[in-house]
């Protein structure tokens, strides 16, 4: 089940600045725009693989994640734009009809992780051991260890758990960039 392991991929890890306790609400901060390059580790079908990814993310409603696998291969490139998630490109060979509503929940983990709209029915943000927990009824993210980030906490581990889907992606951030200018045909898919 590489396939499997191939296509899960998430966002964020440590950007080496000091931890500061986590925000109050899920908003957590009044970015407008994010660039992020991502560690991942994605444990499906019994399998755990470690991964790369590139997340631009333009609020209020619009996400771009590409996943790269050795030899920075593309493994996939999804866009989350009004609620729905396109999958542009995945390198899945066979298992491709398995993988895709995985791709399709992991736009709707990162844009329920960034707070995009339309908020996820059910959303309940609960403060937990200097964490915050991001529950809705398909998936339960975990926001830790947070950091200041040009003036805002931004959370540096976050853990995805997708039951329904059967995976779960481990995230630290590697470098984050928050407010920079992003080509909006980054969001359109060709």
């Amino acid at each position: 089940m590489v396939g499997i392991a191939l296509v899960l991929l998430v966002a964020f890890a440590g950007c080496g600045a000091r931890p500061i306790a986590a925000p109050a609400s899920a908003n957590l901060s009044d970015w407008t725009t994010l660039r992020a390059e991502h560690r991942a580790t994605v444990e499906a079908a019994g399998e755990s693989r470690r991964l790369r990814g590139l997340v631009a993310v333009a609020r209020p409603d619009r996400l771009r994640l590409r996943a790269f696998g050795p030899g920075g291969l593309t493994l996939f490139d999804l866009i989350y734009r009004h609620g729905e998630t396109t999958v542009l490109s995945a390198l899945l060979g066979r298992a491709d009809e398995k993988l895709q509503p995985i791709l399709r929940g992991l736009g709707s983990d990162l844009a329920g992780l960034y707070n995009l709209q339309p908020q996820p029915a059910g959303r309940t943000v609960v403060p937990q051991n200097g964490h915050l927990l991001l529950r809705d009824s398909e998936r339960t993210i975990e926001l830790s260890e947070f950091r200041t980030i040009a003036g805002r906490a931004i959370p540096t581990r976050i853990q995805i758990d997708h039951p329904a889907l059967a995976y779960r992606v481990t995230i630290e951030v590697v470098d984050v960039t928050l407010d920079s200018l992003l080509d909006p045909a980054l969001f359109t898919p060709p």
